[in-house]
């Protein structure tokens, strides 16, 4: 995991990384459970701020706040609306 802009956290895959719409189903729910679980309250701060920071890249006002797929990518950039991506944003 690297830190990108404005401390968002993004999953790295080999060289590659950006942020996925996928990883607000991932990791700030695991932030969250752990910060519950062991009372660090700084945790599930930083879940909903990755969450917050994620909508304010992602979401895409021009269609109906539909969330991109991957944007701020090092090499790779897929500002389509994917269905599967905006499930897993909502699942998490």
């Amino acid at each position: 995991m690297v830190r990108m802009l404005d401390l968002v956290y993004s999953l790295k895959r080999t060289t590659k990384h950006g942020s996925r719409s996928d990883f607000v189903f991932m990791v700030p729910p695991f932030l969250a459970y752990y910060g519950v679980t062991t009372e660090h309250r700084s945790m599930l701060e930083a879940a909903y701020t990755q969450i917050s920071l994620y909508r304010n890249y992602l979401r895409d006002p021009n269609a109906n706040n539909l969330w991109k797929h991957v944007v701020l990518g090092s090499d790779f950039n897929d500002t389509g609306h994917w269905s599967t991506g905006n499930a897993w944003a909502a699942a998490g």
